[in-house]
């Protein structure tokens, strides 16, 4: 009804996979995410927002992390495209044996994982 500031808004759940294709182990520190509705109107999670559904996972070469989430918008379809901020580790010089859940976030290199846009619909 008129008033509802749920009024004419669409939820839309979405599903991302994350895997490692290299050969090192990396961490996701953070995400940005940018969503439009198709008249154009927009929302931003800013860049460097921590995590992603409460996590910073790390993954191993050949790992995959899954998670789900949703956002709101004001017509049946739209579109969202983003990145992660993620960082790269690698064991200290001299030491084979590491325990990257140890290692504090930021001791990596840092990169930007590119998200290309992909299209949210109402069913």
């Amino acid at each position: 009804p008129p008033g509802d500031p749920n009024h004419g808004h669409r939820a839309f759940a979405y599903r991302v996979s994350i895997e490692n294709v290299g050969n090192t182990t990396c961490r996701v520190l953070g995400r940005h995410w940018m969503m439009r509705d198709s008249s154009g109107v927009g929302e931003v999670v800013p860049h460097g927002s921590p995590g992603i559904v409460g996590y910073t996972p790390l993954l191993r070469p050949g790992q995959r992390f899954v998670y789900g989430s949703g956002t709101l918008l004001d017509c049946d379809e739209g579109s969202m495209w983003g990145s992660l901020q993620c960082e790269e580790l690698a064991p200290p010089e001299g030491e084979a044996d590491v325990d990257y859940e140890e290692m504090p976030h930021g001791s990596g290199v840092a990169f930007e994982a590119e998200i290309g846009a992909f299209m949210l619909r109402a069913a």
